[in-house]
């Protein structure tokens, strides 16, 4: 049996979790899919273990007395808390034995990082320093969303490749940051905007000059096209299989389901309306479709479009809970999303020779004519949406397989 002692294995990546003495518990991203390589690195943790329970423990009580000290309203409090500050740092250096080396020397450059602590531990608690890997963790605890959360953590350990501490920060090297940001990290310029925004609400958490980050022009970035795959009618029903067997996210199964039968977008689907007496759903006007749309239910999806209405998800949480998904399934990377359901749809109307006519309205969207009417297939074209839109069965083979199939000799 593998040994795998406080390693987490999520969506195929490995990660250390083990239980501190506060019965909180301690999880890192170990960085890698390698289970050899995950003990490896859990090993190096386990090593200094009792170090690490030490540093959790000191950063706590820093954050605790910092916070105390840049909430105190009073110059007078203020001062009585940076004198005990105070006294706390020069009683570790006495412990050290560097107070008389720290307070003789004129270049705190030369000192060593275990001389120069006592002195930043001072200037942490008293909001004059603020050293990423001290502040962020405590700071990211206070953010309740997941994905805020995780899209945060990210913006700032790229801002941590550059700049050690908040202090380094001015306007012009935010500015300089910024317009980098592309060029240094490959982000697109809606990703830029969002770190920026994570930057500002650190820096309104801990007190300081936030405006440094804000009124900067962030160059826009190529945009960058990806070629999306369709999903294949067996990874239809295998996804499908995988999500309704999922007690956790029961929900996710419906999302996909009326996903697979309509063509909508995520967005969308979080939106959608049931209109039973109708016998069609509503879908909201989404990107570059011109108006909303009501369109006829297809039989399989009559269940979950009931359940999605007293159980529906934002659009943020299908797509991260179906990313996880896919990723069990062996489905890595970008080409095939849940956007791709859309095309996956737009294909199954095509190869059913459906109207290009017919097929827009469907999914409120202009279709190329001359990739939508590769498939002709002999049939008669069909004209009625609601006679369009029964024709999706992902049980049969997918009608590209069959005509390009070898002929028999």
């Amino acid at each position: 049996m593998a040994d795998t002692l406080h390693l987490k294995n999520r969506n195929g990546a490995w990660y250390f979790s083990r239980r501190l003495p506060t019965k909180k518990y301690h999880v890192v991203s170990l960085k890698t899919k390698s289970l050899r390589e995950a003990q490896k690195k859990r090993n190096a943790i386990d090593a200094r273990w009792g170090e690490l329970i030490w540093e959790v423990d000191r950063g706590k009580d820093i954050m605790d007395l910092r916070k105390k000290y840049v909430d105190e309203l009073s110059d007078d409090g203020r001062e009585f808390l940076a004198d005990q500050a105070q006294d706390r740092a020069e009683s570790t250096m006495h412990e050290l034995g560097i107070y008389k080396l720290v307070h003789e020397t004129t270049d705190l450059a030369h000192l060593t990082d275990s001389e120069r602590e006592p002195l930043d531990t001072y200037k942490i608690e008293t909001g004059k320093l603020s050293p990423f890997k001290i502040v962020v963790p405590f700071w990211l605890k206070t953010i309740p969303n997941e994905r805020t959360r995780a899209d945060y953590r990210k913006a700032l350990e790229r801002l941590a490749t550059v700049f050690s501490c908040a202090e380094e920060v001015d306007y012009q090297k935010a500015a300089s940051y910024l317009k980098g940001a592309s060029e240094r990290f490959g982000l697109a310029k809606a990703t830029i905007q969002k770190d920026q925004t994570a930057f500002i609400h650190l820096w309104k958490e801990l007190k300081l000059e936030f405006s440094v980050w804000m009124h900067h022009s962030i160059p826009k970035t190529p945009a960058r096209s990806i070629d999306r795959d369709i999903w294949e009618n067996t990874e239809v029903l295998e996804l499908l299989e995988k999500a309704r067997g999922d007690n956790r996210k029961p929900w996710l199964y419906h999302a996909i389901n009326i996903a697979a039968h309509t063509g909508a977008r995520a967005e969308a689907i979080s939106k959608c309306k049931y209109l039973p007496h109708e016998g069609r759903v509503w879908f909201p006007r989404m990107k570059y479709e011109k108006l909303d749309r009501r369109i006829p239910v297809h039989p399989m999806i009559k269940e979950s479009l009931s359940y999605w209405e007293k159980n529906r998800r934002a659009t943020s949480t299908i797509s991260t809970a179906f990313t996880g998904l896919k990723k069990s399934l062996g489905h890595t990377g970008n080409v095939k999303v849940f956007h791709s359901f859309r095309n996956t749809f737009i294909q199954q109307l095509s190869f059913n020779n459906v109207s290009e006519g017919i097929a827009s309205a469907a999914v409120g969207h202009k279709i190329n004519t001359m990739t939508f009417g590769r498939y002709g297939g002999g049939q008669a074209l069909i004209t009625s949406l609601k006679e369009a839109i029964l024709l999706v069965d992902y049980n049969k083979p997918n009608w590209d397989r069959v005509f390009t199939s070898t002929a028999p000799d």
